[in-house]
């Protein structure tokens, strides 16, 4: 297996959680248990301790006796699991239940310690081969020491308990360990799988199908969006290729006649010599072709910017009513050789967003039509208002109007309609304003009738201030 892959390292991962999560499990029941074994066996040592105290304080008169001794023995040594030793105020046992005495470094290890903090406390002591864990508590009566309880119990059973536990729990920690890699590998082989499907189909994807989608694995997870997001993205990627496609095709389709003509007229130029007038003509064509060329460059590179992401740019509050009056001067110049006479109705107040020039582009295009197709002194009116939630800028001419043939085609790239031969233009003007109205979420609609004018509509959304 690759150890840099998502299944080693899912696989290393939930391996490595288990194993530290369950050493914390084990570790932490193990000395819970002992903690609760050992809290019981203290519970009863503090029980029976307290008990021989108050019998110790009810007699301290005649503990000395021989009589009370074989008393107490009588009555406390029959404790099941208990072991008892009374130690007088000088360290001395008076009375013990154990089979052989302790040895006398312990009981002076544990009565200097009680007599000197007058508090009880939990000492752990091993006595031959028997390990004991023993409570000693002071005997006091009237500020007075009179003594020490030094109560015992085997623990023996609890520690032999203990470490059969603690070997049950390591076999069955070391069991689970192989089915929880294979269990590990099996879950990260299936949560990825989806992923593996994903990556199979994007290796077969080509710019021959860029336009087909990955299927959706539908398991609501981050995998699910990361397939939306290669959809989304090879969609982008079909388009820019689509665009990219489009524009060979319109420069190869734009640009064969003016460069043929340019070089036809060049080359019959050459044929033979001719004269300064002659050649200036000849050069002053050639202007003419090469214009047109340029002309047809800067249309087609900006439909093509047109249906990128980033046709708008930064969007900006856009005084829709300033910039429809400096559409207004410019159409009076265009205007101006033709004696067309110009209207306004334009509103104030009229704010839109979006990208200032672009929109001005796509109305000097709407305008520039209008112009080219009014006869002389005929008129054009330019209207701006608000209509609802949207700005409507309009162009309402006087000119030869659209066939009903032609008008559905007008957006369509370098379709002229008929009887437009001799007009000069890419046929680009409309389909330009429309994608840049498009990017800025608008709409641009037109009406017409042949011989009765044209209407342009475009609409925007209102932004408010």
């Amino acid at each position: 297996m690759n150890v840099k892959s998502i299944k080693f390292r899912l696989t290393f991962w939930y391996v490595s959680a288990f194993v530290v999560f369950s050493a914390v499990f084990v570790v932490v029941f193990f000395f819970l248990t002992k903690y609760v074994l050992f809290i019981n066996t203290d519970n009863t040592l503090i029980s029976h301790s307290e008990k021989v105290v108050d019998v110790l304080i009810r007699q301290d008169c005649c503990i000395y006796q021989e009589i009370a001794r074989q008393s107490f023995l009588q009555e406390f040594s029959g404790i099941p699991g208990m072991l008892v030793v009374v130690l007088n105020n000088e360290g001395g046992i008076i009375s013990s239940s154990l089979l052989s005495e302790l040895p006398e470094s312990t009981t002076a290890e544990m009565f200097e310690k009680v007599r000197n903090t007058r508090e009880s406390f939990f000492l752990d002591k091993t006595i031959g081969e028997l390990p004991l864990r023993f409570r000693i508590t002071p005997v006091v009566k009237d500020d007075t020491f009179l003594g020490a309880v030094l109560m015992a119990h085997s623990v023996e059973i609890i520690q032999r308990s203990l470490q059969s536990l603690l070997i049950t729990l390591m076999i069955i920690y070391i069991a689970l360990l192989a089915p929880t890699v294979i269990g590990g590998f099996i879950l990260a082989r299936s949560a990825i799988s989806p992923l593996t499907v994903v990556t199979e189909r994007l290796k077969r994807i080509g710019v021959e199908n860029l336009k087909e989608k990955i299927k959706r694995p539908n398991t609501g997870d981050e995998i699910e969006e990361l397939v939306e997001t290669f959809n989304t993205m090879l969609f982008r990627i079909s388009e820019a290729f689509e665009r990219e496609r489009m524009l060979i095709g319109d420069l190869a389709h734009e640009l064969t006649t003016p460069l043929a003509t340019l070089r036809s007229g060049v080359e019959i130029t050459l044929a033979k010599k001719r004269s300064s007038a002659e050649y200036r003509a000849a050069l002053a064509d050639s202007l003419v072709d090469i214009n047109n060329i340029s002309s047809t460059l800067r249309n087609v590179l900006d439909l093509a910017w047109t249906k990128s992401d980033q046709a708008v740019g930064k969007a900006q509050k856009i005084n829709l009513t300033k910039k429809t009056r400096e559409i207004k001067e410019i159409l009076e110049k265009l205007s101006a050789t033709k004696n067309i006479k110009v209207i306004e109705r334009i509103d104030s107040g009229v704010w839109v967003l979006g990208n200032g020039d672009k929109l001005m582009r796509a109305f000097v295009n709407i305008i520039d039509n209008a112009v080219k197709f009014t006869p002389a002194k005929g008129t054009i009116t330019i209207a701006l208002k608000k209509q609802a939630e949207s700005a409507v800028f309009s162009v309402k001419d006087t000119g030869v109007g659209i066939s009903s043939v032609d008008l559905p085609k007008i957006f369509n790239r370098f379709y002229r309609g008929t009887g437009t031969e001799k007009t000069l233009g890419s046929g680009l003007g409309l389909a330009i304003a429309q994608a840049l109205i498009s990017a800025h979420q608008g709409s641009i609609n037109v009406k017409s009738k042949l011989g009765n004018g044209t209407l342009v509509m475009v609409k925007l959304p209102l932004v408010k201030l």
